[in-house]
C-alpha cells in the first residue's frame, strides 16, 4: 500500500512540475520499493537533489549582495552603539553567568537525587521480585517434593495391607533425603524413567482404580533431556494425586508416542471429568507452568460426561 500510494505521489509531483514533491515522493518511494526499481529511484533522487540545491544556492548568492548591503548598514549601527552597550554587556553577562551556575548546580542536585531514588526503587523491586520467585519456587518444590511424596506413600500404605515396615522406613528416608535437599535444584535422576514412572503409577493404583501404562519404555525416553524427564514426572504425580482426590475414577490409562520429535502424553480416565469453564487449583497451574517452562503445551478438556482427558505435548530434540 505504501509503495502504491509513494507511486501515485511521485506521478502527481511530475504532473504539476513540482520539483520539492517529486523529490519528497522519491524519498517515500524509495524507501519502500524493491531493490532494483530502489536504485533507479536513488539515482533519480540524487540528481533531482543535486539541481535543487545548486539552484538554492544561486538564489543564494544573489540576496547576498543584498543582505550584504543591509548588514553593513546594520554593522555601522551596531559599532555606534557597542561602546555604551559593552558595559551593560558585560554586567549581564557575569548575571547570566551566576544564575547560570546556580541553576546548573540545582539541576545536577536534583537529578542526583532523582537518580539515586529510582535506583534505590529498582534495587528494592528486583529484591521483593527476587524473594518472591524464590518463595514460589521453594514452595513449588516443597509442594512436589514432600506434599506429593506423603500422599503418595499414603495411597501405597492404605491399599497394601501386607507393608512391610522395612520398605515404609526407606520410603520414609528417601523422602527426608529429599526434603533436606529441596533448596538444590539439581535433584539427582532416580534411574531407569520408565521403571520410575512405573512406580509411580503403581503407587495410585488400587483395588477400585486400575491404572494402565501405554508405550512407557525406556527407548522412548531415550532422546529426552533428564531436567525434562524430572519435570514429567512430578507433572504425571500430581495429574494422579488430583485423580484420587477429585475423580472417583475406577480406570485410569495413560498412553505415550513419539510424534516426529514430539513426545506426546495422553492422560484420560473415567471419572467424573472437568467441569466446564472450571478453576484450576494451584496443583494443575503447577503441572501448566512445568510443561511452558520445558517448552511444552498442556491441554485440558473440560465438559465432557466420559471422564478427564488430558493431553502434554513436548520437543524432545530441541535441546
Amino acid at each position: 500500500s505504501a509503495h502504491f500510494y509513494s507511486k501515485k505521489m511521485y506521478g502527481l509531483a511530475k504532473l504539476t512540475s513540482s520539483a520539492e514533491d517529486e523529490l519528497d515522493a522519491l524519498r517515500k518511494l524509495t524507501a519502500v520499493a524493491p531493490l532494483g526499481e530502489s536504485r533507479i529511484l536513488f539515482a533519480r533522487y540524487q540528481t533531482l537533489n543535486d539541481s535543487l540545491q545548486s539552484a538554492r544556492n544561486s538564489a543564494k548568492s544573489q540576496f547576498a549582495v543584498i543582505r550584504f548591503e543591509s548588514e553593513k548598514n546594520k554593522a555601522e549601527n551596531l559599532l555606534l552603539q557597542e561602546d555604551n552597550s559593552k558595559k551593560r554587556l558585560q554586567i549581564l553577562n557575569q548575571q547570566v553567568m551566576l544564575g547560570g551556575s546556580v541553576l546548573v548546580a540545582g539541576l545536577i542536585i536534583l537529578v542526583s537525587i532523582l537518580v539515586y531514588r529510582r535506583k534505590k526503587q529498582e534495587a528494592e523491586q528486583r529484591s521483593r521480585t527476587a524473594i518472591r520467585e524464590h518463595q514460589l519456587k521453594m514452595s513449588q518444590r516443597v509442594h512436589d517434593t514432600v506434599a506429593n511424596g506423603l500422599y503418595r506413600m499414603m495411597s501405597e500404605i492404605e491399599h497394601h495391607d501386607n507393608f512391610e515396615k522395612e520398605v515404609l522406613l526407606d520410603k520414609i528416608e528417601e523422602l527426608y533425603e529429599r526434603s533436606r535437599d529441596i533448596s538444590y535444584d539439581n535433584t539427582p535422576s532416580s534411574g531407569s524413567a520408565a521403571a520410575e514412572l512405573d512406580r509411580i503409577l503403581a503407587a495410585f493404583a488400587t483395588p477400585k482404580t486400575k491404572i494402565s501404562a501405554v508405550g512407557n519404555q525406556e527407548e522412548l525416553w531415550k532422546n529426552i533431556p533428564p531436567s525434562f524427564v524430572k519435570e514429567l514426572e512430578q507433572v504425571l504425580q500430581e495429574l494422579l494425586v488430583n485423580m484420587k482426590k477429585h475423580s472417583e475414577a475406577q480406570h485410569v490409562v495413560l498412553h505415550f508416542q513419539h510424534s516426529g520429535q514430539l513426545l506426546e502424553i495422553t492422560y484420560k480416565d473415567d471419572g467424573i471429568g472437568f467441569p466446564a469453564n472450571f478453576d484450576k487449583g494451584n496443583g494443575l497451574r503447577s503441572t501448566e507452568n512445568r510443561i511452558l517452562k520445558i517448552g511444552g503445551q498442556v491441554t485440558f478438556t473440560s465438559g465432557t460426561p466420559e471422564g478427564a482427558e488430558i493431553k502434554i505435548i513436548v520437543p524432545i530434540l530441541s535441546q
